[in-house]
């Protein structure tokens, strides 16, 4: 499975990989942000149906995955069919300005806005935090990714962090509109890579060298 890499950086500066970032990161949403609702819609069903096709999904038996906000691709669907099926649904949660952790969900009235991202659909209430090892497959968050696996975040490390310390074999899958996969990402040491992208036209898998 993918692991973290700097293969696109070699030779350039922290600072130079992060200034390449933002840049990225600030046309990516902009171009995200301009896609019609009903565009949106029609893609998710497209895009939840292929993450649920995926032999690393539907033979998981844990499962994390994110609940959508703004213009990102909507992940409702995926998260009700994960618990229609009866398989173990793990779902953030933000415990600071740097951590998160992932909580056991049983359905989405457990969900709630987070107390320190409140724009965030989180586990709320007196939930135990899941070791990171506990999951199979792990669905994630993307403003852009690269035909190589690369993802681009919003900044703040949150997953690179917690995916470091989660299982290698653990699938990590990154749901993206076609227009947000570009043909590279920057990278650092210390981003991981993805294990397959998924859009609304097709599903690539990361070949690992």
């Amino acid at each position: 499975m993918a692991t973290a890499t700097n293969d696109d950086t070699s030779g350039t500066s922290g600072k130079a990989v992060d200034d390449k970032k933002r840049q990225l990161r600030s046309l990516l949403l902009e171009k995200r942000d301009g896609t019609s609702a009903d565009y949106l819609n029609r893609a998710a069903r497209r895009i939840s149906e292929r993450v649920l096709a995926c032999p690393e999904i539907s033979g998981a038996s844990a499962i994390g995955a994110y609940y959508s906000i703004g213009s990102e691709v909507p992940t409702a669907g995926i998260i009700r069919e994960i618990l229609k099926d009866g398989k173990r649904l793990y779902m953030p949660r933000v415990t600071s300005g740097t951590d998160m952790e992932f909580c056991a969900v049983r359905s989405e009235s457990e969900l709630g806005p987070g107390s320190v991202r409140s724009e965030i659909m989180e586990p709320v209430g007196r939930v135990d935090a899941a070791a990171p090892d506990e999951m199979d497959a792990i669905v994630v968050p993307a403003v852009a990714a690269s035909r190589d696996g690369h993802r681009l975040g919003y900044g703040l490390g949150y997953y690179d962090r917690f995916l470091a310390r989660c299982r290698k074999d653990a699938f990590k899958v990154a749901p993206v509109l076609e227009k947000q996969v570009v043909k590279g990402v920057p990278a650092g040491p210390h981003d991981v890579r993805m294990d397959a992208i998924i859009t609304e036209s097709r599903t690539t898998y990361v070949r690992q060298l």
